[in-house]
């Protein structure tokens, strides 16, 4: 039995999803093995009546199994056959009880093996020297020689018989009948003979042989026989095995190299040993099939062999230089490659792949040589290195001496590389030079309070406020603002020049022309002109005040402001307004007044009546409208008191309609439909006050 360290697990333990490779398990109470891997396991003396219990699928134990103290091995039906690849080895006087299916078993005690019905069974089993155990019927025949001088056919049952073979003066053995639980009184003596027993004849079910000289009169070995396998020996399929071997001799060494036709000759002798074997096993059997199968497709046939003289002329190219006549560094590096290349040269079993892999690498090695009188000059580099190594941190802002610490790191790889070259170093040069340019001391700390200040009131403006011209001017500086902002080595007068470019983006943005859906007048009571009207400009911005101006243009007679946070219509009213009269009007927002737009005043047009057909709704407390639209929407809206005739043009209030819609409303309320157009605009008009026949 190998030796290796246990890993010990408590009394009480549940093994689970684990992969344990060379390693033993001990266990010294009940323990659950659960979806794990074992190598090994041993049952501690120190147990009593321990239950080994394998749970899970792909639950795997193989290597010995020891046991030492009583035991229950046993598996859950979802276990497939968990200990198929363990070898339980028996050292404890005491009882185990065995509930599974185990391939093989060595007994090193007198232990008491009972085997579960229709669960344990043992394959095969051997007892050690000395050991007397008590065996069940069912396990095959088992045992080994009674001692040094005793020796008998154990385990082979051929043709329903037990050979029991004397190699000493004096020997004699007894059977236990089949349903006798005890051993006959008498000893048969085998003395100078061999004793073959017939199972189905007598009805062995145990024999026990001791030699009856003194010294060995107390020694005693017992063979089981299993009786039901008498004359049905497990058979072992060659066939595969067979067939390579046959395929394998057919072929001819002179067609292959020599490597691969010597590991086929290794390959085929083991195959040929095994299949001769009549007590190899169905595992040996396959292992050898694999085995030469792979050694059969790994054959390289000689008209296969790889072209390596390119790899060759390049390992003789390199051979012939000095060493004395290159940089060490380059040298060492083609010594590299050149002890590759001269392995995969010297490889018989080397791919094309791999060889052209070394031509490759061989000739970059040999094309980066550098000539000690190629060394380049590193003067000028070495001294920017001196001058930033004298600097002081503490004299610098965090960004630009971290930017040239950066620099000098590479600088100085350059400048200790035997290897580089004259525009490597020239641009590590200007590199660290540029580093040193753009230090900036901590005095020299630029302000950008201001300018952040005037971006962040850049980006609170909307777009749709104002033209298109203007808004791109301010996204431009705006642009260049937040980049200056950005910039850990921009200048004071960086900054200045970004805030106030900005700033006079700012104030020339020009607010969008007004929207002006309509000016409309009423007769006042006298009948005389002016009239009383106002003015409804529709998309004002928020905050935006709306002025209007008489027919020059110069003298304002009125405004009103959008005192919401969204864009809404403006009216303004109260206004002296002529009849047909053009009127100017602007929006002013953030101090910026719009261009002017001009529009005639006219007399209100009330909005014509719209056909609607109301009736009942489809649930209870709902009535609906149809009516017939033609490309334009629909707002609807119920309320008590009874709506006002709009004038054309006016905007609709209530909400979006769909015709035949449902709409909840009481008798006696009035419903008011409003034909409008995309802006929501009135171009139709509809009202009713709603009776009982009209809502469900």
């Amino acid at each position: 039995m190998s030796k290796r360290k246990s890993k010990k697990i408590p009394a009480i333990a549940v093994m689970s999803t684990l992969a344990v490779t060379a390693l033993a398990s001990s266990v010294s109470a009940d323990t659950i093995i659960r979806n794990s891997t074992l190598n090994g396991l041993q049952v501690s003396s120190g147990a009593s009546n321990a239950n080994i219990n394998a749970q899970g699928k792909i639950t795997s134990i193989s290597g010995d199994v020891v046991i030492k103290a009583p035991t229950t091995l046993k598996a859950d039906s979802d276990a497939t056959n968990p200990f198929k690849d363990a070898k339980v080895v028996i050292e404890t006087n005491g009882t185990v009880t065995i509930e599974v299916p185990l391939k093989e078993v060595q007994i090193n005690s007198n232990a008491t093996i009972k085997l579960t019905p229709g669960k344990g069974s043992i394959e095969r089993a051997s007892v050690a020297p000395g050991k007397n155990p008590d065996l069940p019927p069912s396990v095959p025949g088992v045992g080994n020689a009674p001692n040094v001088s005793l020796s008998m056919e154990t385990g082979k049952i051929t043709k329903g018989k037990v050979k029991l073979v004397g190699t000493d003066s004096t020997m004699e053995y007894q059977i236990k009948a089949k349903g006798s639980d005890s051993w006959g009184t008498a000893w048969t003596s085998i003395t100078g003979r061999d004793i073959e027993l017939t199972a189905s004849k007598d009805n062995v079910i145990r024999v026990r042989v001791k030699a009856t000289t003194t010294t060995l009169a107390s020694q005693a070995r017992e063979l089981t026989v299993r009786t039901e396998n008498i004359g049905n020996p497990v058979v072992v399929d060659k066939a595969a095995l067979k067939a390579k071997i046959k395929e394998a001799e057919e072929l001819k060494e002179a067609d292959y190299t020599s490597d691969s036709w010597s590991t086929l000759r290794t390959a085929l002798t083991n195959a040929k040993t095994v299949a001769a074997d009549t007590n190899a096993t169905q595992t040996q059997v396959n292992a050898q099939v694999t085995a030469l199968t792979t050694a059969l497709n790994k054959l390289v046939k000689k008209d296969q062999v790889v072209n390596k003289a390119e790899l060759n002329a390049k390992i003789k190219e390199a051979e012939e230089l000095k060493e004395a006549d290159y940089t060490s560094d380059s040298w060492s590096a083609l010594q590299t490659a050149l002890t590759a290349a001269k392995t995969v040269a010297a490889d018989t079993n080397a791919t094309q792949t791999q060889v052209n892999a070394q031509v490759t690498a061989l000739t970059t090695a040999l094309n980066k040589l550098v000539k000690k009188d190629q060394v380049v000059n590193k003067a000028e580099l070495n001294a920017k290195i001196k001058e930033a190594e004298e600097l002081k941190e503490a004299d610098y802002t965090s960004d630009s001496w971290s930017a040239l610490q950066t620099a000098l790191t590479a600088a100085k790889t350059v400048a200790a590389d035997t290897n580089a070259t004259e525009e490597q170093v020239n641009a590590q040069v200007t590199a660290l030079t540029t580093a040193l340019n753009k230090l900036v001391k901590k005095d020299q700390v630029v302000n950008k309070a201001e300018l952040n200040a005037k971006i962040k009131e850049a980006e609170g403006l909307k777009e749709a406020d104002y033209t298109s011209d203007s808004w791109s001017t301010l996204r431009t500086a705006l642009t260049n603002a937040k980049n200056i902002a950005a910039d850990t080595n921009a200048t004071q007068t960086q900054v200045n020049a970004a805030l106030e470019g900005l700033a006079t983006a700012i104030n020339n943005l020009v607010p969008n022309a007004p929207d002006v859906t309509n000016i409309t007048y009423v007769l006042n009571t006298a009948g005389t002109t002016p009239y009383n009207g106002s003015v409804v400009v529709a998309n004002v911005p928020a905050s935006g005040m709306v002025k209007v101006y008489n027919v020059s243009g110069k003298n304002e007679i009125g405004s009103g402001t959008n005192k919401g946070s969204q864009a809404a219509a403006v009216t303004v009213s109260q206004l002296n307004i002529l009849a047909n009269t053009d009127y100017q009007i602007s929006i002013t927002l953030n101090g910026k007044e719009s261009n002017k737009a001009t529009k005639k005043s006219q007399a209100p047009a009330p909005a014509p009546a719209l056909s609607v057909k109301v009736e009942k709704g489809s649930k209870d407390g709902m009535t609906k409208a149809t009516v017939n639209v033609q490309g334009l929407s629909l707002k609807a809206q119920v309320t008590d008191t009874e709506p006002i005739v709009p004038n054309v043009g006016d905007v609709a209030p209530g909400a979006a309609y769909q015709s035949e819609s449902d709409l909840q409303a009481k008798v006696g309320q009035w419903l008011a439909i409003y034909e409008v157009d995309s802006s929501g605009k009135v171009k139709k008009f509809y009202k009713k006050q709603l009776e009982t026949e009209e809502i469900a």
